[in-house]
């Protein structure tokens, strides 16, 4: 009798599991629904690889994750959250298409132009090489700072994070060179509170967190202003809401948000580095699908593959603060084909 109560007892276990392989769970906290956007679709109707998607999933559990969330055609088919997920999450350096996406709002509004140069906005940043940043460099990591990683960054910085790179003046020529740098970044939060005419958290507010219903959303601003190259205080769900309004062409919810051309000028390679767009990371096709993404620290990524109708979140945060190590292991190298498979059949 025990051995037949244990064999069901497995079957209804094995049975669970198996119709059980995307659970999709509910944020542990802010839900980021207030709005009731969110809707949720069984991943068997919708063409995309239940396999891939599970090991994705998997994939995430192993590397460390402490969420993760695939989306398509607007719905969540499959969301998960590790144990130690908490919020707000910091987006790390996700947050730098934050900073895009503002600047191309401005540049629909005709308050700024890309080619502009930063001192025609901020007069007084000017002398040697500022003179010839142009806000495209900012966006394209070209400004002519080198990137910095000792005691001279920007994060080491303890007070205003706009002070401090106000007072920075560009390492050599602008233009010329690909150089990956918080500081040039962070220079866009001047320039856009100058041209908004407000705080830039008033004007992200207005025009774009608000709009788009990312109600749990805001920039980190220990120091005395927001940064805008790292740490928004978030959730994977809004971070997915970014995603979808660039996978739909900048329109949410019937209204434009941001215009088309934006979205182009920002999703293909700049000049002197083919997978970079306007802090928007491009995605090789030759070792996954086309797309683009946005990157940071441990993975804490949005992409997007317009094409298949998908958006994909993973967050991580730092078991031991921001050692630099690399905590999140190979999962960017093992999700490029997992992608792959997972839009194969659409």
């Amino acid at each position: 009798m025990k051995n037949v109560i244990f064999t069901l007892f497995s079957i209804f276990i094995l049975a669970a599991c198996a119709s059980n392989k995307l659970v999709l769970m509910s944020p542990p906290q802010n839900d980021s629904n207030s709005d009731s956007f969110w809707e949720t679709a069984d991943i068997e109707e919708t063409g995309l690889s239940e396999k891939a998607a599970i090991d994705h999933l998997e994939l995430c559990k192993k590397t460390g994750a402490d969420s993760q969330l695939i989306i398509y055609n607007n719905k969540i088919v499959s969301e998960w959250y590790s144990d130690r997920y908490s919020e707000p999450i910091g987006a790390m350096s996700s947050t730098k298409v934050v900073s895009s996406l503002l600047v191309g709002i401005l540049a629909d509004m005709g308050k700024l132009h890309y080619q502009d140069k930063v001192t025609e906005i901020i007069p007084e940043w000017s002398g040697q090489y500022r003179d010839e940043v142009r806000i495209v460099d900012l966006l394209t990591h070209s400004a002519g700072f080198e990137q910095r990683v000792d005691n001279t960054s920007i994060g080491f910085s303890p007070g205003n994070k706009s002070e401090f790179v106000l007072s920075l003046k560009p390492d050599y020529e602008p233009g010329k060179k690909f150089s990956y740098s918080n500081e040039g970044v962070q220079l866009l939060e001047p320039i856009i509170s100058s041209v908004a005419g407000m705080s830039t958290q008033d004007f992200a507010d207005e025009y774009l967190f608000d709009k788009l219903g990312m109600k749990n959303t805001h920039f980190y601003s220990y120091g005395g202003s927001p940064w805008l190259y790292s740490e928004l205080q978030t959730t994977p769900r809004d971070m997915a809401r970014l995603g979808i309004l660039m996978k739909n062409t900048g329109i949410w919810k019937g209204q434009k948000i941001v215009s088309e051309d934006y979205i182009l000028k920002a999703t293909v390679s700049s000049p002197l580095n083919k997978e970079m767009g306007y802090l928007w990371w491009i995605l090789d096709e030759n070792v996954t699908v086309k797309g683009y993404y946005a990157s940071g620290y441990l993975d804490t990524d949005i992409f997007v593959f317009t094409d298949y109708d998908v958006v994909i979140v993973r967050t991580q945060m730092p078991k031991n603060g921001f050692s630099g190590k690399q905590e999140s292991k190979d999962y960017f190298m093992k999700a490029m084909p997992i992608f792959r498979r997972l839009v194969r059949d659409l």
